[in-house]
Parts: C-alpha cells; structure tokens; sequence
C-alpha cells in the first residue's frame, strides 16, 4: 500500500518537478569531437567510446571509430560494412556487435581491433550481448515499420530454435529477457527465460504498459521506458514515473551511483534511483539536438549531435555507492510430484553483502498446472495472485534471511517449472544469484 501511496504522488508531482532541481550544473568540463555518428557505446574494460559512423560521414564512414573520453583522441577507424547503427559491447570487453543496414551483424575483436565474423539475422531493431557469453547475442529482428520477425538468440551467429515475441526488448540480470510489443494494441508484455535451446516462455500481460514506448533494462532487474514509467516485470508493478522522463529521451539508469539520467534536447537531467525524485540538471548551452546520451568511466557522461560527440565529465553523476549482494534459492519437497499429492517449494532470500538492503521483493512464479494452497513468510507482506506469489520484504540487514513456504498441488503429469527472482532498491554487484529455476518432476 505504502509503495503505491508513493507512486500516485510522484505521478500527480512530476509534471513540474524539472523545474524543482535541486541544483544547476554548468558544464566545465566538455570536450567536443567532430564525427558523424549514429549511436556510441562505452566499454569499461578498454575505457573507451565506439561510435557507428555512417558511409556519408567521410571520415570513418562504415566503420566503427575508437574515442578515448579522457581526451578526446580518435583511434583507426576499423571497417565493418554497410551503414553500421546499432551497438553492443559484451561484459568482458572481447566483442563489439554490430548492425548493418544489409540486415546482418558485424562481430568486431576488441582485442585485436578486426572483424571477427559476419552473422546473418534478418534485420536488426535492438541488439544485447548476453552478460557473462560474449558468442550469446539477443536480436530484435526486422527493420522499418510493422511488428518485426520476433527475439532470438544468436550463438556465434547461429540462431537458437526457440524464439520470442516482436519488437523493443530488453535484458535484466543474466538469464531473464523481457520483450514489449510495442506497434500494436495488444502492447503484450512477455518475460523469458534464457535456455541452450533458446527463449522459454514465463508469462505474457496485456496491462502492465501501453503505446508506443521504447523499454530498457538497467541489469539490476527494473524495466524503464522512454516516458520514465519504472516497471518491476517480475510482480508486474508500476513503481514510479520517473519526473526526468519524455518521448523524446531515453533513461539511462546506472544503479552504480544511484543515478538516472536524461537528455532532453540541450538539457540533462537526473533522478534519484532508488526514491526517484528529481535531483540535478545540467544545461547545454547552444545545444538543441542532442541525443544518444551514454554513461562512461567515474564522472563521465557523452552524447551525439548530428556533427559531434561532446564528452563531459560532471560532479553531477554522483560517487559509487555500495552494493549489496542477494541470493535466493528455490528447493521443493517431496522430490516427486502426482495428482493428489502436495508439493511444498521453499524459497530462500539471504542478503550475503556487506551493507543493508532496502526495498526487497521476492516473487515466485508456477505454472498453471500447478494449483496454489497456501503461502506464508517469515517476513514483509505476502500477495498471492494465479500463477505469482509475490513478497514485499522490505528492508533486510546484512546476513538476514527471508523464507517463503508456498505449497502446491499438481493438476497433472509432467515437470513443473518454478522461478524465482529477488532485487532491491540499491544495485547488486552478483545478479547471477538473483534468481533461482527449480523443476518439480
């Protein structure tokens, strides 16, 4: 109830809240780089930019171009096709992905600064690399208008039979996707679970979002779209609408320093990631077309205009903060299921970090053939709902730990799979311990 008390006060708040900034950065510390590119990307292993520059830029042109943002040098250009657009750098820092306006994606060896494979796809609208596979990338397939050819995996440039639904997606922690149809009524919302065989279905709503909206994800589990409408896609809640939000600008969330950031045109704006009220902005003076707006190294932020690529190091971006660590396990007694018999899944949060968790919320998914009987918690407020228990624990101290019985009764033959997912407020440094499968045979 508290949350969404919240909620509808940010709501009927934030049409004036940009202009109740706590402060106003000047910029003194830009430096302004002439390219014509199409998007950037930050790789924090080489700590360097890439830019996509288009066939008519001259310099550069069908290549991606290396920006150093300390000082703004430009390295050798590498070639990589055809009116290269889209970016995405895996978490390692090997590769460099990207889309070409053939409808085929470019692999690039960061390591050794060449092409390194050609993978046909079909078209390209928004391309992942999957956290901790660098060979793994997710494609939304299709280019121009319409909805598209659907999500798929793509492994070394080999597609993964099991595919998902069209248009915008987005990644959030390592083996969740999350796709929003987003050019037709039906505005489906459908989640996914990463397997060798590719996507596998967890559930679809038609009312979690609506209209033309582009989504995101921050790695830490939340969902943003282009208005700044916050979204928990595992409860399918509506967390916040965030004040510096707008059709024509894209959030980019660093839970890192507690920290969203806008570029709305000639102005930056940011938000406060965990309570999402209004805190800086930044003006850029003579600037009226901006946009791209990247995240890179402690204090760093770059965007692009139709000429150049300004490079911008600000207080304004705020200190790292510290991160908390939780895990959750799911576990199921007895070991087999039969109709008639209940099944009692146990689910196990523990805050392993070395600082408080605010803000905790476990959900547990099942399927429909199994028949929900009861849920209890040794902490927070139990919802139940078909197919979700959701928990909202709250605040968990360093070392606690919440548990959540759920028992069940199978409807009939055959596995049962069951997930669950834990996330806070503050950002988790382990997301690979956020959720936990566990198949009831």
């Amino acid at each position: 109830m508290r949350r969404w008390m919240v909620v509808i006060c940010l709501l009927l708040w934030c049409g004036s809240c940009k202009a109740l900034r706590a402060d106003t950065y000047t910029p003194d510390n830009v430096r302004r780089v002439e390219l014509t590119t199409r998007e950037l990307v930050y790789d924090p292993v080489s700590r360097m930019i890439y830019a996509s520059v288009p066939g008519e830029a001259g310099f550069g042109g069908n290549s991606v171009v290396p920006i150093n943002p300390m000082n703004g040098e430009i390295g050798l250009p590498i070639p990589v096709g055809s009116q290269p657009s889209h970016l995405a750098v895996s978490d390692d820092g090997k590769y460099l992905y990207v889309s070409l306006d053939t409808g085929d994606v470019r692999r690039v060896d960061l390591t050794t600064g060449k092409p390194a494979g050609l993978f046909r796809v079909g078209g390209v609208r928004q391309i992942a690399v999957i956290p901790g596979q660098h060979d793994l990338i997710a494609v939304s397939r299709g280019g121009g208008a319409g909805m598209g050819a659907g999500v798929a995996l793509f492994e070394n440039g080999v597609m993964r039979p099991d595919t998902g639904g069209p248009n915008g997606f987005a990644l959030s922690f390592g083996s969740l996707l999350y796709t929003y149809q987003n050019e037709i009524s039906s505005w489906d919302f459908n989640r996914y679970a990463i397997k060798s065989t590719g996507l596998m279905p967890r559930g679809s709503t038609g009312s979690l979002l609506s209209g033309n909206l582009g989504i995101s994800g921050d790695g830490n589990g939340r969902i943003y779209t282009n208005i700044g409408v916050v979204i928990d896609p595992e409860s399918q809640s509506v967390l916040a609408r965030l004040p510096g939000g707008g059709y024509e600008s894209t959030p980019i969330p660093d839970p890192k320093v507690n920290r969203v950031f806008f570029l709305d045109g000639g102005h930056i704006f940011t938000d406060d990631y965990t309570t999402f009220v209004s805190l800086d902005k930044m003006d850029l003076e003579g600037i009226r077309d901006g946009g791209g707006l990247i995240r890179w190294g402690t204090d760093g932020l770059a965007f692009r205009t139709e000429k150049y690529v300004y490079l911008l190091r600000t207080p304004m971006v705020g200190k790292q903060v510290k991160p908390v660590d939780l895990s959750v396990t799911a576990t199921h007694s007895p070991s087999k299921a039969a109709v008639g018999r209940q099944i009692t899944s146990t689910i196990v949060v523990v805050n392993n970090g070395r600082v408080a968790a605010t803000g905790v919320t476990l959900t547990f998914h099942f399927p429909p053939a199994l028949a929900g009987i009861s849920a209890k918690s040794t902490m927070g407020q139990v919802t139940t709902e078909k197919g979700r228990v959701v928990v909202d624990i709250g605040d968990l101290p360093v070392g606690g730990r919440c548990t959540l019985t759920v028992v069940l009764s199978p409807q009939g033959e055959g596995d049962f799979a069951t997930t669950a997912v834990v996330r806070g407020n503050a950002w988790d440094d382990r997301p690979s311990n956020n959720v936990s499968e566990d198949v009831i045979k």
